[in-house]
């Protein structure tokens, strides 16, 4: 008998448990609405200020002004290669016009040189 009590008396405060359960305050129901949005909203900005410190973070800066600077390099690196690819003949008869103005008075003096020699008589008398 006073297990049957005992189950007895637990059903019914399940059943009172249920029957609150359906019944509750529309103001605590507002109010709780309005706290999980609160939290979200918090969940929210506290991600974005975490975020906005890495990415305004100087080392972080500077990385991306590295990275980008590097990217800019590498396409003009890749462009000049391809000039130089496409103009080949171009730049070596440049390379051969700057390398004989360069020499010109040396070549001169060679040139001078061997027509000296070849105007001088050569003294075959002893």
């Amino acid at each position: 008998p006073s297990s049957a009590r005992y189950w007895r008396a637990k059903q019914q405060r399940i059943c009172l448990s249920r029957k609150m359960k359906m019944m509750t305050d529309p103001r605590r129901e507002i109010i709780k609405a309005l706290d999980k949005q609160r939290h979200a909203m918090r969940t929210t900005v506290s991600g974005d200020v975490a975020q906005a410190k890495q990415v305004l973070h100087p080392r972080t800066l500077a990385q991306q002004w590295k990275d980008k600077k590097r990217q800019q390099l590498l396409a003009i690196s890749d462009r000049g290669k391809q000039n130089l690819a496409k103009n080949a003949p171009l730049i070596g008869i440049a390379g051969a016009a700057i390398l004989l103005f360069s020499a010109r008075k040396p070549i001169f003096k060679i040139i001078q040189n061997l027509r000296n020699t070849a105007r001088q008589p050569k003294d075959d008398k002893p």
